[in-house]
């Protein structure tokens, strides 16, 4: 298991930047487990990409209705926190 931050969400996927190097292969199943603004989400997914062994693309799979909801959810508050304020997200 490894922990990192969360450089960008959306319904569908997530990036993620890794504080161990990434060595699975593209296509790997994986776990992801979010705790954004007091929200844990919990979803499979499968690594879409890697950028130089720390930084990893990976598209949700198998998400039930009600981890998308969650995921939306999260996703419109974090773009309402934005906008309240755009320098705290840079």
């Amino acid at each position: 298991m490894s922990k990192g931050k969360l450089l960008d969400l959306s319904a569908g996927g997530c990036c993620i930047e890794a504080e161990a190097p990434i060595n699975a292969p593209l296509g790997s199943r994986v776990k992801v487990d979010l705790s954004v603004m007091g929200t844990r989400i919990h979803v499979a997914g499968v690594l879409c990409y890697v950028r130089n062994h720390q930084v990893a693309g990976v598209q949700f799979a198998g998400v039930g209705v009600r981890e998308a909801y969650q995921i939306q959810e999260l996703v419109d508050a974090l773009f309402e926190e934005a906008e309240k304020d755009p320098s705290a997200w840079n």
